[in-house]
């Protein structure tokens, strides 16, 4: 992933850490968790962060951008709060740049403004665009914070950069036009941006997946993705971006960036036809094998239910509860008459089940008819032994 043209002989190279999306603080109430699993998953963003901070130190990087989103809110608790400025004091003198973002807004009752930072890190203000000189380096970093005003356009024609030689990059978090289909988000204009051709690196937030911004310029513009996922549209490896700069005297920047897979618990998406629940443990195990980390699982049953899907959903439940940190089951499966009246004959069950399953095939709301299945289920199974004969004998009970 590298533009322009490099030669590594006789250049200078500047080594950016951008990161962004880590909502540090996040409630999980959406997952429906229990207070112990949402305190691990928000002990794995923590975990997280430690982790960026420790490959910006051992890659190492000459400073490390945060592009929005540092925290899931105005607010933050004071022990996040007070951990998070510790580990970035822990982290000098590496230059840290922050640009809040729409999650975390950068209003008077923030810890953007209410907190005392550590020297070795810049927050960017809303408003226009600030400047700030890295004290060993030719490299100028560029930063707009976001003020919470969802529907303002940010002064992309503020950002003006100067031919002094240096080597420049802008932290900000938003979206541009006709990225991904989006619509204007605190928006940075594409052309405006365009315009600025000293520009060699645009570090972005907001997209929660890694992403190239295509820009009509020599910049470089990559969001990198929120490092450590929430749920199940988060899922798989998560990453952090590694961005190396290299540039001749007078020449074009040249951009490499690299991800680097930095998740502390993986979310997964899983589908399953019900037919071959016989095959899920075999599914999960591959799934474990391939990735040791703890999981937060999806599970999405299809397929026609057979009679007796009750306990094939139970079995399922109670498996994925014993393997993963917490999984989550949607049941997707359609009643079929097929399931419901296996014999048609005079006997009072072989009537109670057609009558039953008239009822259910007949129901419009779905979860009523999942109710009326699976009384239908507990019925037949209070009949211990169902041995079917010829199909004009019907159902014998023992």
């Amino acid at each position: 992933m590298t533009k322009g043209k490099c030669r590594v002989m006789n250049a200078r190279r500047i080594r950016i850490l951008h990161a962004a999306d880590l909502h540090l603080g996040s409630s999980f109430a959406s997952l429906g968790v229990d207070s112990v699993t949402g305190n691990k998953l928000r002990g794995a963003q923590r975990k997280v962060f430690r982790r960026i901070l420790e490959t910006a130190r051992h890659w190492p990087a000459d400073a490390l951008c945060i592009a929005g989103d540092l925290f899931d809110g105005v607010h933050a608790e004071k022990d996040l709060l007070d951990e998070v400025l510790g580990m970035l004091e822990e982290a000098a003198p590496l230059p840290v740049y922050i640009a809040p973002g729409g999650s975390d807004p950068f209003v008077t009752e923030s810890p953007y403004a209410l907190a005392l930072w550590p020297e070795n890190v810049t927050v960017f203000p809303p408003g226009k665009w600030h400047a700030a000189l890295h004290s060993g380096l030719p490299l100028t970093v560029h930063g707009l914070g976001y003020d919470g005003a969802r529907d303002q356009e940010l002064l992309s024609e503020g950002l003006n950069i100067p031919r002094d030689g240096r080597i420049h990059i802008a932290v900000t978090h938003g979206t541009i036009p006709d990225v991904k289909g989006e619509k204007k988000y605190a928006a940075l204009f594409k052309h405006a941006i365009g315009a600025n051709n000293e520009l060699a690196y645009l570090a972005m937030g907001y997209f929660h997946e890694t992403t190239e911004i295509g820009l009509e310029s020599n910049t470089v513009a990559w969001s990198p993705g929120a490092p450590q996922g929430r749920n199940s549209d988060e899922t798989k490896s998560r990453h952090i971006l590694q961005v190396e700069i290299t540039q001749e005297d007078g020449g074009v920047p040249c951009v490499s960036v690299m991800p680097v897979d930095v998740s502390e618990i993986l979310f997964e998406r899983l589908d399953l036809d019900i037919a071959r629940a016989a095959d899920a443990a075999a599914l999960f195990d591959a799934l474990c094998a391939k990735d040791p980390r703890e999981k937060v699982v999806h599970l999405c049953l299809h397929g026609a239910r057979p009679a007796q899907a009750e306990g094939i959903v139970t079995d399922l439940r109670n498996m994925t509860n014993s393997l993963f940190l917490y999984a989550d089951l949607e049941d997707k499966t359609v009643i079929g008459q097929e399931t419901l009246v296996p014999v048609r004959d005079n006997s009072c069950l072989s009537k109670l089940i057609e009558l039953m399953g008239s009822r259910i095939l007949d129901e419009t709301i779905r979860e009523n008819a999942l109710r009326e299945s699976e009384a239908l289920e507990l019925m037949l199974n209070a009949c211990h032994t169902i041995t079917p004969s010829t199909p004009e004998e019907g159902f014998l009970f023992s």
